[in-house]
């Protein structure tokens, strides 16, 4: 989601400020998130996002600063009387209810079960590729099928805004690759925004229009996947969203060379190129790639990811190579070194 000057602004942070005592969660925040947009807070363990989204839904309220919601202040308005629902990790679905049943459960408690609703249970059903197991209890249901019902069921009332708390944790590898496409497909076709919170860099990356990297309550950068891991302002970004090869400059600057832009070589670089000789003194192969480690004469270690089929048909511990990258691979860090 490139331009958002045409987009109306769902959640505005403003001056988001929370502590705990002595220990500052979320300090002086502030954050727009657009209509129909899939937006994460991406952070490692204590860095302010669940914090954030407590705030956000309303369970916690902040030291300072506003929530607006749809151009509405709800900074101190309870979880109930905000359009937004959040969907947990554990799903919290109903064992003794059908899936129907749990997906209609909130357009009954508001009195809303007319025809058009249970039109929309059908329609929603749909969505989340469960039409045919609307009779089916939760324990009849797969991880991921129990995690589309619990999608179903918060966006059924429409929210302006989901909130999702690490929704795909509970499951295991291969049925989480499936699931990110799985929720990015149903974000699309809703047009609701969704806010997740996650520290997986991979699931922030294939499932995001535009995220954060939050580090001590503060915002270290925001943009696309692609901004953020190809033009990272610090290293500390570099680091989180990637593994980075950060280099040395004039002074206490620093350029970041990541692992996928470099080749081996028998020859030193070109013109246009800069390089470094070395020894392979760690080798991973990963199936459809390699990862090395090329240690230089001064000690230090260069990352490198090579494709398994780009990559010399013989490597072994010891060998000698060039490393070698372009220069327009280097991207100068703004920040240098946190």
């Amino acid at each position: 989601m490139s331009d958002l000057s045409n987009k109306a602004p769902v959640l505005e942070l403003q001056g988001l400020y929370r502590r705990f005592g002595t220990l500052v969660a979320v300090d002086h925040l502030d954050l727009t998130l657009y209509k129909g947009e899939f937006f994460t807070l991406l952070g490692a363990s204590g860095c302010g996002k669940t914090t954030i989204m407590r705030l956000i839904a309303g369970f916690d309220q902040p030291n300072a600063g506003r929530v607006m919601l749809d151009g509405v202040d709800v900074t101190h308005l309870p979880p109930q009387a905000r359009n937004v629902h959040t969907m947990f990790q554990q799903y919290a679905l109903f064992p003794h209810l059908s899936v129907w049943d749990n997906i209609a459960f909130g357009p009954r408690a508001q009195g809303k079960e007319t025809s058009d609703t249970k039109r929309q249970i059908g329609d929603m059903l749909d969505i989340v590729g469960l039409a045919e197991k609307a009779d089916f209890k939760p324990n009849e249901l797969s991880g991921g099928q129990r995690q589309r019902v619990a999608l179903a069921r918060a966006l059924i009332n429409t929210p302006s805004l989901l909130l999702l708390d690490e929704p795909l944790g509970a499951l295991d590898a291969s049925m989480r690759r499936g699931l990110q496409l799985e929720l990015k497909r149903i974000q699309r076709e809703t047009g609701i925004t969704f806010l997740m919170v996650s520290h997986d860099q991979d699931e922030a990356f294939s499932m995001s229009d535009r995220l954060v990297v939050l580090n001590a309550g503060r915002i270290e950068q925001l943009g696309t996947p692609r901004e953020i891991y190809e033009r990272s302002n610090s290293s500390y970004v570099a680091g989180f969203v990637g593994q980075a090869n950060l280099l040395p400059e004039d002074g206490d600057n620093l350029s970041l060379l990541r692992p996928e832009r470099i080749r081996l070589s028998q020859n030193p670089p070109g013109s246009d190129e800069e390089g470094c000789q070395g020894h392979l003194s760690a080798l991973f192969y990963q199936g459809a790639d390699w990862r090395l480690e090329l240690t230089r004469a001064d000690g230090s270690v260069l990352f490198i990811l090579l494709n398994a089929n780009e990559a010399p048909p013989s490597l072994t511990l010891g060998d000698s190579f060039w490393a070698v990258w372009k220069r327009t691979d280097l991207h100068r860090l703004t920040s240098g070194a946190i």
